[in-house]
């Protein structure tokens, strides 16, 4: 697919305009081929040619799958110039290669690869097999997902980094852009905010919760990352009080179960709401260590009708109660991290509390910390099913 686009390039370019790009690239980004940074890089170029061929080279250097996904929407948008190109319209289900040549004789014909192996943005595709598998050993066990072109996914971001009074959060960079990637590559719109104080994060999900896209959603993200107490989420502003030696300018976790809940957030009734929390809950090391602020290969903590009100949430957190979170001041942190890699590896095929178990496995042999679920009220499985 990849050397058909390259084949077409030219004549695509010469025969498209502005709205059907700009309608191509709504597409790429709600089918998770091209992240809204890459959306809004494209939209920036000067001429209608320019942003075309940035288009088309960025989609063609993403793989076959991608550009197959690129020549559909193409199809779809302006059958004209797909029959100029020859293009064939898609008829349910991926564009077929040209057959391959035999292979020469003696030699063992080549295996096409594993469906299973597709990535798009890293995340590893599901495919229609799998799909129809879980479907059918699970279905009355699993929450439903819309389709693609019926659905609003939303995920809220929030993440601290430089505080008044309190140390840096260096590599936290590196975990805002790799959530930020997962995310939208599992189909999520993502809105992001940085370094807020406690009433400015609870004003923030307050808005979140609010917004009319949830009822066309089947679930949502809301991800924390910040410095942390047992009590809560640090703001930007938080620092020990004198004399009582309490931290201020506190988020506490509650607010956010209380904001998405079914009285205060009717939209996402029955729906999974998804917490991942990358912060200190205290100050205890779940082992011995020398320093109190950079431990092993330079890590730093992050100290510092009647129905039910709550359900369908699950929290995964960085960390168990009284004890600290490690970060890399380069790499970002060791939850975020595993978590992204897990979730690229697994989400096709695995649920969301089994990848959270998977990733809790990752740390049974590292002593420094342990992530943990909190207060999770999933009354069914949920898959994400990466490429539906």
């Amino acid at each position: 697919m990849a050397e058909q686009l390259k084949k077409i390039q030219f004549e695509f370019i010469r025969g498209s305009n502005r709205a059907l790009t700009d309608s191509l690239l709504d597409d790429l980004q709600e089918e998770a081929v091209l992240s809204e940074a890459e959306v809004e890089h494209v939209k920036g170029k000067n001429t209608q040619r320019d942003r075309c061929s940035c288009m088309t080279n960025m989609v063609r250097k993403k793989g076959d799958e991608s550009s197959r996904i690129l020549l559909e929407k193409l199809s779809e948008r302006d059958p004209m110039l797909s029959d100029k190109l020859g293009i064939k319209a898609p008829s349910g289900g991926p564009a077929q290669e040209p057959p391959k040549s035999p292979a020469p004789s003696g030699e063992p014909p080549q295996e096409p690869p594993k469906s299973s192996d597709l990535k798009v943005n890293g995340i590893t595709q599901c495919t229609q097999e799998v799909y129809e598998k879980i479907q059918k050993e699970q279905g009355s066990e699993i929450y439903a997902i819309l389709p693609r072109n019926q659905r609003k996914r939303l995920a809220l971001m929030i993440c601290n980094v430089k505080f008044k009074t309190l140390n840096e959060r260096k590599g936290a960079e590196a975990d805002q852009a790799g959530m930020k990637t997962l995310l939208e590559g599992l189909g999520y719109q993502v809105q992001s905010e940085t370094n807020l104080t406690s009433k400015k994060m609870l004003e923030t999900l307050v808005r979140f919760a609010a917004q009319e896209e949830h009822k066309n959603s089947d679930s949502t993200f809301i991800v924390l990352m910040s410095h942390g107490i047992k009590e809560g989420i640090c703001g930007v502003d938080s620092q020990e009080t004198p004399n009582s030696g309490q931290i201020d300018d506190l988020l506490p976790v509650d607010k956010i179960y209380t904001t998405f809940n079914n009285k205060n957030c009717s939209k996402l009734y029955g729906k999974p709401k998804v917490i991942l929390v990358q912060a200190c809950r205290g100050d205890v090391r779940c082992r011995v260590m020398v320093s109190d602020s950079v431990g092993d290969d330079q890590l730093e903590t992050d100290i510092m009708h009647e129905v039910h009100q709550e359900t369908d949430f699950t929290c995964f957190y960085s960390t168990t109660p009284d004890t600290v979170s490690w970060r890399d001041p380069i790499t970002g942190s060791l939850f975020i991290q595993r978590l992204i890699k897990m979730m690229n590896k697994e989400a096709h095929c695995c649920s969301l509390e089994e990848i959270f178990r998977k990733v809790q496995g990752s740390f049974v042999s590292d002593m420094r910390q342990m992530p943990t679920k909190d207060r999770t009220t999933l009354l069914k499985k949920f898959y994400l099913f990466p490429g539906y």
